[in-house]
């Protein structure tokens, strides 16, 4: 009746779930797939639902090379993810094709991004950051395969 929540469909357990690190990360792709990533396996994950069920899709991506513990993730668009990370301070946009996931912009470098650090998407290409530990507010751009830092005229965002 809109009021109220209740849990619809069958709850899935997800693997390698813990309580270490900062716990799991997921972004909606679209209505029905997620993205997810955990700090146990770091695995970059797709679930979709078929309004029962979840159930993963394609193959995993070990992402633990790219991105520590704090990381945040935010979906650009119905295929590319962003996750920011504090523990090796970079940004980097992975693509999805349905069954694979791979690196679609190169980690640009953040000075001094910290866990209480977060993004969100702002069009299929930029993002807003929110650099906690510098207290900025910050606007980045995925140009071809490498971001860039972009400021709009007058120092605003």
């Amino acid at each position: 009746n809109g009021s109220t929540w209740s849990q619809t469909g069958n709850a899935f357990t997800l693997p390698s779930y813990g309580a270490g690190g900062q716990g799991p990360r997921m972004t909606n792709l679209n209505s029905t797939d997620i993205a997810y990533t955990n700090t146990i396996d770091m695995d970059l994950t797709v679930y979709r639902w078929d309004g029962s069920d979840f159930t993963q899709l394609g193959n995993t991506l070990d992402v633990s090379t790219y991105v520590g513990q704090f990381a945040r993730m935010a979906s650009l668009n119905t295929q590319d993810i962003i996750l920011i990370d504090s523990t090796n301070d970079v940004l980097i946009v992975f693509r999805w094709n349905g069954e694979d996931w791979s690196i679609e912009c190169s980690g640009m470098e953040l000075s001094s991004i910290n866990a209480n650090s977060d993004i969100c998407a702002l069009d299929g290409a930029s993002v807003a950051i929110i650099d906690e530990a510098n207290g900025t507010l910050r606007r980045c751009h995925c140009k071809a395969s490498y971001i860039e830092p972009h400021t709009a005229a007058g120092g605003a965002f």
